[in-house]
């Protein structure tokens, strides 16, 4: 059965679930310091994304905000929707009834594994479903992922991907370039050189103080990204069926709470690329790059990468 709290030493750990929107915005201070203190941040936890998914994408379906809370702080959460989950067993597909998580295990830094696993736990006990589907984890949140599922008993399979929306700015750009590969790192230098070299470019960062001013940066950024390969191919914002609304409420979430940054490269005082990036403490999340495909020989999304 789903247990509402546990109790281990003179700790009490409770277990809650929001459902609606206003209940979002009731814990969005907890989850936000979470966010700050968790070692297995990821973009997809801040609020603005929650928010947006809960608005948007998911506004129509029984999404899920499950947390574990002690003295007070949240020490884990993750965000879900029910789903009729597809997967292999002994290589025949199999459907069946699911919770499928569109965010990461988010942790804190001293949450047990005990509580995790409790939480997965009591999610399939109050959903009454077989299986729970993480899309994908970083390492810090596999490892939580598998050390709960192991202390409450759980079965658990887990495959390597690669994926990412962060760079680590905390280290020096040479110390960068010596973590790539050697092809990797010639590549990047000798396309700076030929863009240094065939153009005056400018490199400027956007800092908008209120949602309107977000707003317009957005609609341009919408138009540099449909104007090349991106808007041929379908898989532009503002032509996939229902993004340019997810998005728009993400940016307004992250603009009203100062976390919205525009990366822009410029020639002759147009933008040739553009990064809708956020910020959440010292990290900055980039989910979107747009470039104007006419100087596509340039890389000018690497140059911005690097200028930024």
């Amino acid at each position: 059965p789903f247990r509402d709290e546990v109790h281990s030493g003179n700790a009490v750990t409770t277990f809650d679930v929001i459902d609606s929107v206003p209940g979002l915005g009731a814990r969005e201070e907890d989850w936000e310091r979470l966010l700050a203190s968790s070692p297995s941040a990821h973009l997809s936890h801040s609020y603005p994304f929650v928010f947006a998914n809960a608005k948007t994408r998911m506004s129509d379906r029984d999404w899920r905000l499950y947390v574990a809370q002690s003295g007070g702080d949240v020490k884990a959460g993750v965000f879900g929707v029910r789903a009729a989950l597809s997967f292999h067993r002994l290589n025949v597909p199999t459907v069946q009834p699911g919770t499928e998580f569109i965010s990461d295990l988010l942790i804190a830094p001293d949450t047990t594994n005990d509580t995790v696993g409790t939480l997965l736990s009591d999610i399939l006990a109050r959903e009454g479903v077989p299986c729970i589907n993480f899309g994908r984890l970083t390492p810090l949140g596999a490892e939580a992922v598998t050390a709960g599922a192991r202390a409450r008993g759980l079965p658990f399979t887990r495959r390597p991907a690669s994926y990412g929306f962060s760079s680590d700015v905390t280290i020096s750009i040479e110390d960068f370039y010596r973590r790539m590969s050697v092809k990797g790192r010639q590549t990047v230098r000798r396309k700076s050189r030929r863009i240094d070299r065939a153009l005056s470019v400018e490199f400027q960062i956007v800092d908008p103080q209120s949602v309107e001013e977000n707003r317009d940066w957005f609609r341009a950024f919408l138009s540099l990204e449909a104007s090349g390969w991106k808007g041929r191919e379908g898989t532009a914002i503002r032509i996939r069926d229902g993004n340019e609304a997810y998005f728009q409420t993400l940016v307004d979430a992250a603009a009203a709470r100062s976390m919205m940054r525009w990366y822009l490269l410029l020639v002759d005082g147009h933008p040739i690329s553009m990064m809708m990036a956020m910020r959440t403490g010292a990290v900055i999340w980039v989910p979107k790059v747009a470039y104007a495909e006419a100087y596509a020989a340039h890389s000018p999304g690497v140059e911005l990468a690097q200028d930024r």
